[in-house]
């Protein structure tokens, strides 16, 4: 009886082995070698380079030079095909051999682009232009306009040099500079009109319908020299005939430094001092006190952007608009308020925003259009503004008190440093020589 157990349980793992080593094959079976063509649906044509993927996963692959390729995908698998100025299309896997026929997406080639000072639709334009439409700005959540468009364009350079609320602005250019003498900025045209780059930089972002950014000599012709650096066309919104709409929109966001640099603490700083001066500044009692922090008032470890700077940033906008009208009249209002605070308490930038686009039927030939426009700013930059505040933190010592145990601050009278660098040491500093604001 305990001999035919045995041959039983063996019986059993000999099968489960065999069912093992047989599951992957069956899962390859599963999978086929699907051939595929890929055609104009006009005209008949192969297409080259269309991106071929199977839905859900990351198996995929491009047409080869005759729109042909092969996939092992399972049968009912769906794959979808997509190539730039064609519509999208998923194909259902019933077959090894599949003829797959795509559309041209008339969509984009019937949208009109505003050139120069007229407009022409994508398929009868011959430069180079890129667009971008309100909804995609809006993404950004930005307070100025110029960095709103970063890395949405290509061709489009912007290089910012402070991040202090209100002076904010990115450097725009495109394809790099053209001109090695006077300005370097493209030309800004809002409205038809042409402004400077800081009434780009102000606008309210819902107040824009269209950025057009004109990249090379033909698109931008009509300027003529104006156009060497470039052209960027923004269009407002404006009323349509409807019935009259309100809008609101309005968000709060956190801003944050990327990075900032981390400094010495003033235990390292008290040894390289004596270092680098190559004499005795700081004495070996002296450094250990900064080490453990057994005196902070004589002997502190200061850290000042920790000290004077907060954590984040609040940043609120708000925006109401009303558009309407008729057949004869239609208009455009639209009201903003934003508000930008800065890492430092006193630095903060407030602006508004009217803007106000009325279009008026005088006759059958001719249309009367009025456009009003204006910010109001109110700019917190204290008195050194925010680039002065950074030198004097960076240039402020780890061993410098800042602030008392009540929480006053401090300075260190001048008589008590030999220079705003190498302070003598902190047992000669009194305590009259440490006055509080």
């Amino acid at each position: 009886m305990k001999q035919r157990n045995q041959f039983t349980n063996s019986g059993i793992k000999r099968a489960l082995l065999s069912l093992l080593f047989l599951f992957p094959m069956i899962l390859y079976a599963q999978t086929s070698q699907v051939t595929v063509v890929v055609t104009d649906a006009v005209t008949g044509e192969p297409l080259i380079g269309v991106s071929v993927i199977e839905k859900g996963t990351m198996n995929g692959l491009v047409t080869d030079i005759d729109g042909n390729f092969s996939i092992n995908v399972p049968m009912n698998a769906i794959l979808t095909f997509s190539y730039v100025g064609y519509n999208a299309q998923d194909v259902l896997v019933t077959s090894t051999v599949l003829n797959v026929r795509l559309k041209e997406s008339s969509l984009d080639l019937d949208e009109v682009v505003v050139v120069g000072y007229g407009v022409q639709k994508k398929i009868n334009l011959t430069g180079a232009v890129t667009s971008i439409k309100s909804d995609d700005l809006l993404k950004a959540n930005s307070a100025n306009a110029t960095n709103a468009l970063v890395g949405q364009m290509p061709g489009l350079i912007a290089k910012q040099a402070t991040g202090e609320p209100g002076n904010d602005n990115s450097s725009l250019y495109i394809r790099g500079i053209a001109t090695f003498q006077g300005g370097t900025q493209p030309t800004f045209i809002i409205d038809g009109i042409e402004r400077t780059q800081d009434d780009f930089a102000r606008i309210d972002a819902n107040e824009i319908e269209s950025v057009n950014v004109l990249k090379d000599a033909a698109s931008a012709a009509i300027f003529g020299m104006r156009g060497a650096n470039g052209v960027i066309v923004v269009t407002t919104k404006r009323g349509k005939a409807a019935k009259p709409s309100i809008r609101y929109s309005g968000n709060v966001s956190i801003q944050s430094p990327t990075s900032l640099p981390e400094f010495a603490n003033s235990y390292d700083f008290a040894r390289l001092a004596n270092q680098f001066q190559g004499k005795e500044v700081y004495t070996a009692e002296e450094i250990q006190k900064f080490k453990d922090g057994s005196d902070p008032l004589r002997y502190p470890n200061t850290d000042w952007y920790d000290e004077m700077l907060t954590q984040n940033a609040i940043q609120t906008q708000h925006n109401i608009s009303v558009t309407g009208g008729g057949n004869d009249l239609s208009y455009f209002v639209s009201l903003g308020y934003m508000d930008q605070g800065g890492l430092w308490e006193n630095i903060d930038y407030e602006r508004y925003n009217l803007r106000s686009n009325l279009d008026a039927k005088i006759t059958s030939t001719t249309k009367l259009s009025v456009d009003i426009s204006g910010r109001v700013e109110n700019t917190d930059g204290g008195t050194q503004g925010s680039e002065g505040i950074f030198q004097q933190l960076i240039r402020n010592t780890p061993n410098l008190l800042a602030k008392f145990p009540d929480g006053k601050f401090a300075y260190l009278h001048p008589c008590t440093l030999t220079s705003w660098l190498w302070p003598t040491p902190q047992a000669d500093i009194t305590k009259d020589a440490i006055s509080p604001y």
